[in-house]
């Protein structure tokens, strides 16, 4: 049974606010104490417990107390500025990496704007110099007390050329892009330059900051194709902050869940889910691509037809407003229900479902390459001749494309030699002999397919043998020279002309 959600959502620039809404939580933004900082800094690294806190409260001291010596709280704004960032870039902020963690500035100095602001703000806390903490055009700043800013964004050794954030805003777009989102789309543009056209500055809470980092984690994760642990990583962020790119980036992760379940899956709740979220091509496609997997699913390996009824039901149902979508749909239902009765040789229903499609599509080169193979499976499948010649007769009205095809001439040869062969075997000679001719002249119109040399051995070998058994030598052997004539190399036929030579 498919739980499927309502209300389906139009344009691909639609983000449901309802969903980053309901899941922030309400937060102590202010994290008065430093520990109380570093935990929450941590915690998008994996490395909160109490030995990484205290690790990182040594560093935070043991800075601190570096600069007391120099005795920076007595300094001018300026030089304050200038000793806190030398002592920073010379100990932390020594390789630049868009999406590290807070914990990468301790162990590796590897950092990025969010966490040498972060670094920034408890050193000036804990030597008790007044500044204030902000998010600017979606960059942290520092403003001292009086004003002056700390322009942080400049600090740090191995930094790009002015290209913050590019390691997190190309992974964004990654993102967009595995969503089929164009450039020029509203949600493109304001997840990409979401801040771009305000020029007032707002109050950066810890937690909040903290929230940014999961989210730079989450695109960690995503591009390396961990898609729980981005999907976990998204929600911690969520708790802290409320922000349209964690939707988007979570559309992502959903579908690309989705298309990882695996192609013998029945699932696709996940993928209707997102498609209601975000309806882009990419996952229509996706579910189109599942509803003919499924296909094979119910009629090839469960036999269940009424289940793939209901599933097509379904999908009608949601894709009500896309007719090409429905035309899609239409063309892979009508050809996987007459393939399944076609291996149940029941060729009345394949007529049905395949002459509804070629009525629908009638004269298609494409849907006749796809019909002939199936029907002539279907005429393969007959055991009694006299049912298998009325199929091709029915065939040869409904589909007339077929009577170019090699396979389907194939069979009717077949089908008359055995036809043939059966009334000479039961002794009906005069019925036998009209039966051959019928195979002669279908053979003058066909000329030979892939399969004719037997069909040919099989019709004038019988009648040679109806003879023999009546002692009539002479048309026995007429019969086999006839055949020769045909096909004179044929060694079976050769050996019968020299057996019937002694007679």
């Amino acid at each position: 049974m498919f739980v499927l959600l309502t209300g389906l959502v139009s344009g691909q620039d639609m983000v449901p606010a309802s969903y980053s809404q309901s899941r922030v939580a309400t937060i102590n933004a202010t994290a008065e104490t430093t520990q109380g900082k570093v935990r929450l800094y941590l915690g998008p690294s994996m490395a909160s417990d109490a030995g990484s806190t205290e690790f990182v409260l040594e560093e935070v001291q043991n800075s601190v107390r570096r600069l007391e010596r120099q005795k920076v709280q007595r300094k001018r704004a300026k030089k304050q500025i200038e000793l806190i960032r030398h002592e920073v870039e010379s100990k932390y902020l020594r390789h630049y990496k868009g999406l590290s963690g807070f914990e990468a500035l301790f162990k590796r100095g590897e950092y990025n704007e969010l966490t040498a602001a972060a670094l920034v703000s408890l050193l000036l806390k804990e030597l008790d110099i007044g500044h204030q903490l902000y998010l600017w055009q979606q960059q942290p700043q520092i403003d001292l007390e009086d004003g002056t800013s700390l322009n942080i964004e400049y600090w740090g050794k191995d930094r790009p050329a002015r290209l913050e954030m590019e390691e997190e805003r190309s992974r964004l777009v990654a993102v967009l892009n595995a969503l089929q989102l164009p450039p020029e789309s509203r949600l493109y543009q304001n997840a990409v330059f979401p801040y771009r056209d305000k020029t007032t500055k707002r109050k950066l809470m810890p937690a909040e900051l903290t929230g940014m980092l999961f989210y730079r984690r989450s695109l960690d994760f995503y591009s390396e194709h961990q898609l729980s642990a981005a999907l976990t990583a998204l929600e911690k962020a969520r708790t802290y902050m409320n922000d349209s790119r964690l939707d988007v980036v979570r559309y992502a992760v959903l579908f690309q869940q989705a298309r990882d379940i695996g192609k013998d899956s029945t699932l696709v709740e996940p993928l209707f889910e997102l498609y209601h979220l975000h309806p882009s091509s990419g996952i229509v496609e996706e579910l189109v691509r599942r509803f003919a997997q499924l296909a094979e699913h119910y009629l090839l390996k469960k036999k269940d037809t009424r289940g793939f009824e209901d599933l097509y039901y379904i999908y009608r149902r949601e894709f009500a407003g896309r007719p090409t979508v429905l035309q899609q749909l239409k063309e892979i239902y009508f050809i996987e229900m007459a393939q399944y009765y076609a291996a149940k040789v029941e060729p009345s229903w394949v007529i049905s479902y395949l002459d509804s499609l070629n009525t629908y599509r009638p004269n298609d080169p494409n849907i006749q390459k796809i019909l002939t193979p199936l029907l002539v499976r279907s005429v393969c499948n007959q055991k009694d001749p006299e049912a298998g010649l009325k199929i091709i007769e029915a065939y040869n009205q409904d589909f007339p494309f077929l009577r170019k095809d090699v396979l389907f001439k194939d069979m009717e040869l077949c089908y008359r030699a055995e036809r043939t062969r059966l009334a000479f075997d039961a002794d009906k000679e005069a019925l036998g002999k009209n039966y051959l001719e019928a195979f002669e002249q279908k053979l003058a119109q066909s000329g030979l397919t892939p399969r004719s040399e037997l069909w040919i051995t099989t019709a004038y070998d019988a009648a040679s043998d109806f003879y023999f058994r009546n002692a009539d030598y002479v048309n026995a052997r007429w019969f086999i020279q006839r055949a020769l004539a045909l096909i004179p190399n044929d060694p079976f036929l050769q050996h019968q002309q020299e057996v019937l030579g002694n007679y």
